[in-house]
C-alpha cells in the first residue's frame, strides 16, 4: 500500500477529477490504517461521480468503520434500495442504526425489508444476522428455521442457522447443519470452518485440525483457514508446518490484523524475529486501537533488546485498554529490567486499586516486592494470592520469600499446604529439599519416601534418597536406590555421579 500511495500521488495531482484514482488511494489508505485519509478520498470519489452508488456505499462503510454512524446514515440516505451485492445497502443501514442506538428504527427497517422477501435466502440471513448481533437469538433461530421449513435446504440459510445454534450452545445441532451443508457442497468454506470451530468448542483439537486442513486444501487463496491452522499447528508444536503456512499467507497477501499477529507469532517461534517484528508492526498499523496487537509488538521488541520501543508500545496498549493485566505485567517487567523499581511498584499499586480481587494482580505485586527485596510485604502479597485460590506456585513463592527474608520455620507454609493437598509431589519435593539443605536427613528421607509411594519411578527422588542414605552410611540401600534411578535415567550426570 505504501507503493500505491507513492505511485498515485503524482497521478492525482495531474488528474484531480478522476474518481477511480481517489477510490484506489482510499483502498491504500485503509490498508495503511489511515481511516481519515480513506474517508477524505472516498468523499471526493463520491462527489466526482454522484451516480456511482458503490462509491457511496464504500464511503458509508468507512464512516461506520470509524464509528461515525450518523454520517454513514446520511450517505446511505442518498443510495437507492437494493444497491450493492447481497443487499449491501440494507446491511449497512441496519448496522448503522444499531451502532447509533436507534434499535426501534432498526427493528422497523428489518421488518419492512424482510416483508415480501421471505423467499430470498440472502434477505433472510441478513435479518437473522441482525437479530443475532443484537442478542435476540430466538428471533434469529425462528426466522431461519421458518425459511428452511417452507422453502427447503439452502446452504446460506443452513450455515446461518448453524451459527445461531453455536451461539445458543447447541453444538450437536450446529454440527449436523454444517454436515448437511457439506452433503450439498463438500468444499463449502463456511461449513468447514464451522465444523472446525465446533470441534474446538468441545476440545477436539485433532478434529479441528482435520477440518482446517480440508479447508486449506479446497481453497487455494483463502487466508482465514490458513491463519487458524497455522495457530493450531503452533499450539501443537508442529513448527515446520506452521512456518510453511505463514509463508503461504505472506505470498497470498492479507490485510487483517489478527492474521498478521498469527504470522508474527509463528515466525517469532521459529527464530525469524526480524520478519516477525515486521508483521507485528503491520498488525498495529491495521488495528491501531488493538491492545493485543500493541502487546505482541512490545514482546517482539523485547526479544531484540529494544526496551524503549517496547515500553512505548505497552503504554499505547494501556491507553486503549487501561489496567489491562497482560500489558501491565510486561510493562512492570520492562520497568524492573531498566531499574525503575519505583515505577513498577506504582503500576502495580494502580492495578491493585482497579482490580482488588484479581489474583494475578496480587502475584504481580508480590513479584515487584520481591524484586525490591521487601520480603515481608512480598509474603503478604503472595499469601493473599494463595487465599484467593492461586494454587501451588503462589505457595512456593510464599515459601521462597520466607527463606529470602530469613523467616523462622519457612517450611510451615509447605507443611500447611500439604496438609490439604497430600498428593502434591512437587511441593513435597520442595519440603524434602528444605530439610536436606538443613541436614535434617531423617525428615528429608521421610518426605522423599512419601513421594515414591505416589511416583515410584521418579528418578530424581530416588537419586536424592540414595545420596541421603550414602551420607548416613547405609551404602547397600543407597546403591540399590542409585541403581534404580540409573535404570530409569542413565543420561543424568547427577545420577551417574551418585552411583
Amino acid at each position: 500500500p505504501h507503493s500505491v500511495v507513492e505511485a498515485l500521488a503524482p497521478l492525482l495531482r495531474d488528474e484531480p477529477q478522476d474518481p477511480d484514482l481517489h477510490n484506489l488511494l482510499a483502498q491504500a489508505n485503509l490498508q495503511l490504517g489511515d481511516s481519515a485519509g480513506a474517508i477524505e478520498r472516498l468523499r471526493s470519489a463520491a462527489e466526482l461521480a454522484p451516480g456511482d452508488m458503490e462509491a457511496k456505499l464504500n464511503l458509508a462503510a468507512a464512516y461506520l468503520g470509524s464509528g461515525d454512524a450518523s454520517q454513514a446514515l446520511q450517505v446511505l440516505g442518498n443510495v437507492p434500495e437494493g444497491e450493492g451485492s447481497g443487499f449491501r445497502r440494507e446491511r449497512l443501514v441496519l448496522t448503522a442504526l444499531d451502532v447509533a442506538g436507534r434499535r426501534d428504527e432498526a427493528d422497523q427497517f428489518a421488518a419492512g425489508f424482510l416483508g415480501g422477501r421471505e423467499n430470498d435466502p440472502t434477505a433472510v440471513v441478513l435479518v437473522a444476522d441482525y437479530f443475532g448481533r443484537t442478542e435476540r437469538l430466538d428471533d434469529a433461530q425462528r426466522t431461519l428455521r421458518r425459511h428452511l421449513e417452507e422453502h427447503g435446504g439452502d446452504v446460506e440459510v443452513m450455515n446461518g442457522l448453524a451459527r445461531i445454534e453455536l451461539l445458543k450452545n447447541n453444538y450437536d445441532l450446529a454440527e449436523q447443519l454444517f454436515v448437511d451443508v457439506r452433503s450439498i457442497e463438500p468444499d463449502n468454506l463456511i461449513a468447514l470452518l464451522g465444523l472446525a470451530y465446533t470441534a474446538e468448542l468441545v476440545g477436539d483439537v485433532d478434529r479441528k485440525i482435520t477440518f482446517l486442513e480440508a479447508a486449506v486444501a479446497a481453497h487455494a487463496e483463502a487466508t482465514a483457514p490458513r491463519a487458524w491452522l497455522a495457530a493450531a499447528y503452533l499450539a501443537t508444536s508442529r513448527r515446520e508446518e506452521a512456518e510453511s503456512l505463514a509463508d503461504e499467507l505472506v505470498s497470498i497477501g492479507f490485510q487483517v490484523a489478527q492474521t498478521a499477529s498469527i504470522v508474527g507469532s509463528v515466525l517469532m517461534e521459529v527464530g525469524r524475529s526480524d520478519d516477525a517484528l515486521h508483521h507485528f508492526e503491520t498488525a498495529v498499523r491495521l488495528s491501531p486501537t488493538s491492545a493485543q496487537s500493541q502487546l505482541d509488538l512490545a514482546r517482539a521488541y523485547l526479544t531484540q533488546g529494544r526496551s524503549v520501543d517496547a515500553r512505548e508500545a505497552l503504554q499505547s496498549a494501556l491507553e486503549n485498554s487501561p489496567n489491562w493485566l497482560p500489558a501491565l505485567a510486561v510493562l512492570v517487567l520492562v520497568e524492573m529490567r531498566q531499574g525503575r523499581a519505583d515505577d513498577a511498584l506504582q503500576l502495580v499499586t494502580q492495578l491493585r486499586a482497579a482490580q482488588p480481587e484479581s489474583v494475578a494482580a496480587m502475584i504481580l505485586e508480590g513479584e515487584v516486592l520481591s524484586y525490591r527485596q521487601e520480603y515481608e510485604d512480598a509474603v503478604v502479597a503472595f499469601q493473599r494470592a494463595v487465599d484467593g485460590g492461586a494454587g501451588r506456585n503462589a505457595v512456593l513463592k510464599v515459601y521462597q520469600m520466607k527463606v529470602n527474608g530469613k523467616f523462622r520455620e519457612p517450611e510451615s507454609t509447605l507443611v500447611s499446604w500439604l496438609g490439604e493437598n497430600p498428593d502434591d509431589t512437587v511441593t513435597r519435593r520442595f519440603l524434602a529439599q528444605h530439610f536436606q539443605l538443613r541436614s535434617d536427613h531423617s525428615r528429608a528421607a521421610s518426605e522423599y519416601n512419601r513421594i515414591l509411594q505416589i511416583e515410584p519411578d521418579n528418578a530424581a527422588v530416588l537419586n536424592n534418597l540414595a545420596w541421603l542414605h550414602q551420607q548416613g552410611g547405609n551404602l547397600g540401600l543407597a546403591r540399590d536406590l542409585a541403581e534404580r534411578a540409573y535404570s530409569i535415567d542413565s543420561q543424568s550426570g547427577s545420577i551417574v555421579d551418585t552411583l
